[in-house]
């Protein structure tokens, strides 16, 4: 019968603790991902969005030329 107890607690505290660390681990990764989203500055995201953009020019001009190429 004790052995019984023994077990049940065994198991009872190994619960706890991880249900405790899934609780930190969780709020280690949201804390890390919400200090990053708001420390990212606004006018650096702006130069990313210009840049992409650029970019998507630059790729169609390219298809363009492609698909022209391939037709010859």
């Amino acid at each position: 019968m004790t052995k019984n107890i023994k077990i049940f607690r065994f198991r009872s505290d190994m619960k706890k603790k991880s249900i405790a660390l899934f609780v930190l681990w969780t709020f280690f990764i949201y804390s890390f991902g919400a200090f990053f989203g708001w420390s990212f500055p606004n006018n650096r995201y702006e130069k990313i969005k210009s840049y992409a953009i650029l970019l998507e020019i630059e790729n169609s001009k390219l298809n363009k030329k492609m698909k022209l190429c391939k037709k010859n």
